[in-house]
């Protein structure tokens, strides 16, 4: 129906995906475009606040999320060596 699907997950990876045109949705179904973007502050941002980064985006539009490396642990190995 073009609407969010999710199910929790306690992978150290994951894929989250954003709708291609949202700005459309909003403006075609805005109850649809509602849920979106509460999937995505679920999906999404809720990880990002946790300590999840996105690793990268897939050429069909999938956010891949990991929590192998904490940005803590990112800002060391930019420093250099200790």
């Amino acid at each position: 129906d073009g609407g969010p699907t999710g199910s929790p997950s306690t992978s150290s990876r994951r894929l989250v995906r954003i709708p291609p045109d949202i700005e459309l949705l909003r403006s075609d179904d805005p109850a649809t475009a509602a849920a979106w973007s509460q999937a995505l502050r679920e999906h999404l941002g809720q990880p990002v606040m946790t300590g999840f980064r996105v690793g990268g985006v897939t050429r069909d539009g999938w956010y891949v999320l990991t929590a192998d490396r904490q940005v803590a642990e990112l800002a060391n190995d930019a420093q250099g060596p200790t």
